[in-house]
């Protein structure tokens, strides 16, 4: 918990001069949990925490050398390290005289996924409700601000709504329904960090356009305005692709909008580029509430309509 706590702590100083600490934070959680069960657990869960011990170690390297480098370097070694940690996932954390994970231990573990899962989410929409309440203290309650700010929770409300419905509910008994639960885990473990880079970035979005609501945006902030919406958007299909072997049209016109409209977004302001990217979610939205009428309790898909 307390490297839990400096990692939270230097993670605005991670690409700077916190960059050793930050990293060294990572691997203490990572490794030093799995580390620990090694030691007081026996059986078959005493060898999956050894796997993921040998994987951690592995991306341990590239992790604490790039604290020690700077500049792009830094960034490379850590992209290194988050594509270990990740490819090893996905393959099962392969460990020499260990073998794989198998694959009943994600049909067993299926609801705790789901329930980690949506509670990681729910802690990331923190994030721009914080955001915001810092950015309307600081900017002052000038009509602009507030419609901004206004903007900004109702887009947070409209997250949590695309998340959790419907996808979001029946994560659990998805991993259960197949004889392959990777199909259905691995997706879904990889949708919600796209998921989080979407909530971040447009809480920071959000705070821009709070702080300066009037006036020509800048082509950077316009990245940020609807780039944020793009990413959760792209990351919400993976998630929904994962649970119900499809991905809803709306999300992919939902994208294609989103970028249509940067010609437009280039002369407008602050305030009306988030007003933008948020009616899109709104219709986005309303697309959902109109297929979970025409298609109530939708079940998660069969094996065999789910392709390899």
């Amino acid at each position: 918990m307390f490297a839990g706590f400096l990692l939270a702590a230097v993670v605005p100083g991670a690409f700077g001069r916190r960059g050793l600490v930050f990293a060294i934070a990572y691997v203490v959680v990572q490794a030093g949990r799995c580390l620990f069960l090694v030691l007081v657990i026996r059986g078959e869960k005493r060898r999956r925490e050894a796997r993921r011990l040998f994987w951690f170690g592995v991306s341990a390297v590239p992790w604490l050398a790039g604290g020690v480098v700077h500049g792009w370097v830094r960034g490379v070694l850590w992209a290194v390290a988050v594509a270990v940690d990740y490819a090893a996932i996905r393959l099962g954390w392969p460990t020499p005289g260990l073998g794989r994970r198998r694959l009943p231990e994600y049909a067993e573990s299926g609801e705790f996924l789901a329930e980690r899962h949506r509670e990681f989410f729910i802690i990331t929409l923190g994030e721009p409700i914080l955001v915001t309440g810092f950015a309307i203290d600081r900017s002052g309650f000038g009509a602009g601000h507030v419609a901004a700010a206004a903007l900004a929770l109702a887009t947070t409300a409209l997250l949590w709504r695309m998340y959790i419905y419907r996808a979001g509910q029946v994560l659990g008994a998805a991993v259960a329904v197949p004889t392959d639960p990777l199909r259905v885990a691995i997706p879904a473990v990889y949708g919600h960090p796209i998921m989080v880079a979407g909530v971040v970035t447009i809480s920071v979005g959000d705070e821009l356009a709070i702080a300066r609501p009037d006036g020509l945006i800048q082509p950077a902030w316009i990245a940020v305005i609807l780039g944020g919406p793009a990413l959760f958007l792209a990351g919400r299909s993976i998630f929904e692709y994962a649970v119900f072997s499809r991905v809803s049209w709306e999300r992919i016109a939902g994208i294609a909008v989103l970028g249509a409209i940067v010609p437009a977004i280039m002369l407008a302001t602050p305030l009306q580029a988030t007003l933008a990217a948020t009616v899109i979610l709104v219709g986005v939205a309303i697309a959902d509430t109109i297929y979970l009428r025409r298609h109530p309790g939708e079940p998660p898909s069969l094996p065999s309509t789910r392709p390899l």
